[in-house]
């Protein structure tokens, strides 16, 4: 393989293996991650709009409306329109979804992305943060 097939091959061979080591974390607690990703966001950011959690987690407008769908039948969010402009639905954290928030954030979450980051140096995350960010910002 070339360089350009070697990295992309682990890029996405690492990403993969982050998701599942987080979906198989978070199962105890009736989530994937990227339900926990949308409750993380809201509870950061407050409500967003469909539009907006879609540009966060880098995914289709469709994902994030069944995400929100199966946050809203465990009622762990709510979704309305907004008042000012009625094309707009957006999502907020209800209590019951900040209260499991509470039961992984921030301690287990950042023990867990401490084990599964423990093959990077830890000198060499930031900038490899950085980069990441970069390219996914462009």
């Amino acid at each position: 393989m070339s360089q350009n097939e070697d990295l992309f091959f682990y890029l996405v061979a690492y990403s993969q293996f982050i998701k599942r080591e987080l979906n198989r974390r978070l199962r105890p607690y009736g989530l994937t991650y990227s339900q926990f990703s949308v409750l993380l966001l809201l509870w950061q950011r407050g409500d967003l709009s469909i539009l907006e959690i879609h540009k966060f987690l880098f995914t289709t407008q469709g994902n994030v409306s069944a995400i929100l769908r199966n946050l809203e039948e465990r009622k762990l969010i709510m979704r309305g329109i907004d008042d000012y402009d009625m094309r707009i639905v957006s999502a907020h954290l209800r209590q019951k979804g900040r209260d499991l928030l509470e039961q992984i954030y921030p301690e287990k979450y950042n023990m867990w992305l401490e084990e599964i980051l423990s093959g990077i140096p830890k000198e060499d995350r930031y900038p490899m943060s950085n980069m990441l960010w970069k390219i996914l910002s462009e």
